[in-house]
């Protein structure tokens, strides 16, 4: 017969169930640099693997050119494409109710209103977690945007050292002066660099300091024509060169990135996509002398996990800016 417990159990999972697309649209739609990533579907789903493979072409074809009537054109093999390898990295976070709070929360509507409250309490620590490892407050997980885009570091297991075309443009302003023109001078230089025809960086992103500098360099009719709302996300930004200007509190001080978002992938595993769990047994309901159990907790869990990782398949067209403002030890 079933019971009220069962009944509650049905109701978690049914429920937690069909939240999951709107917990993966609120998990990515919180941030700037996490909703980049999720922006027009530039999100990769895989089956599997051992790593996550990144196709890199780092040379152009040499069997191109003119060709006369009847001359010989020659096919060769072509190298010129490596590839990057990521490792599989694993997020999660839990919901737990006890069976206090479920006895407190008798009925279907209560229980659901008590769920509801403890799924926003995780998907407010996903948010955090996904930002601060894309940013690299928290390492270990996935690849932070500031080891991607870099000249010196090794990333996707190719060193720069030894592959130059695996650098980003990056320029360490420590003890320069830290003023607009200079600000201004400097990013002017990376964009251009950065820059392949009409293959540009898609949006900058630096720190609270740095945005407030560049804002208040701007003169006031300038400031008001620029300022803008990125969709109905609600970002707002300001405008480089015709590319919105971001800003994130999790960003590294006296930094601006700018990315290519048609080179950045965000990649999951389809079977493990921020996927939850069911609700485990209330263990009251089956503990009994003989189970073997020393102790146990009155609750019920379900765990929401996601496995995935943040691949780059050309850091030559990404740009990065430090040490602005810091002075010369």
């Amino acid at each position: 017969m079933a019971t009220a417990a069962d009944a509650h159990a049905s109701y978690l999972n049914v429920t937690l169930d069909n939240y999951r697309g709107q917990l993966v649209d609120n998990v990515f739609n919180k941030h700037v640099l996490s909703w980049l990533l999720m922006e027009k579907n530039r999100t990769r789903m895989l089956s599997g693997g051992e790593q996550i493979v990144e196709h890199l072409l780092v040379a152009d074809n040499d069997d191109t050119g003119n060709l006369a009537e009847w001359a010989q054109f020659p096919i060769t093999p072509q190298g010129g494409i490596e590839v990057a390898k990521f490792d599989w990295k694993q997020i999660i976070t839990s919901i737990a109710i006890s069976g206090m709070e479920e006895l407190k929360n008798n009925g279907k509507e209560a229980i659901l209103n008590l769920l509801k409250a403890r799924v926003k309490q995780s998907e407010t620590s996903l948010q955090k977690l996904v930002n601060d490892q894309l940013l690299g407050v928290q390492a270990g997980g996935w690849t932070s945007i500031y080891d991607i885009i870099d000249d010196v570091a090794v990333c996707g297991e190719i060193d720069p050292a030894n592959e130059p075309l695996w650098k980003s443009q990056v320029h360490d302003a420590t003890g320069e002066t830290a003023d607009f023109a200079t600000l201004q001078a400097i990013l002017t230089n990376l964009y251009n660099s950065a820059s392949d025809g009409n293959d540009v960086v898609t949006a900058l992103l630096g720190d609270q300091a740095t945005f407030e500098m560049y804002e208040l360099g701007l003169t006031p009719n300038m400031r008001f024509q620029m300022k803008d709302k990125t969709g109905s996300i609600g970002f707002t930004n300001l405008l480089f060169k015709g590319v919105p200007f971001y800003w994130d509190k999790a960003a590294q001080a006296g930094s601006v990135i700018g990315i290519n978002a048609d080179t950045l992938t965000l990649v999951g595993h389809k079977d493990r996509w921020f996927k939850q769990s069911k609700f485990t047994d209330s263990p009251i309901d089956s503990a009994h002398a003989t189970s073997g159990a020393a102790t146990f907790t009155d609750a019920r869990y379900a765990v929401i996990t996601a496995v995935g990782n943040v691949t780059v398949n050309d850091r030559r067209k990404n740009f990065k800016l430090t040490g602005f403002g810091a002075t010369t030890p």
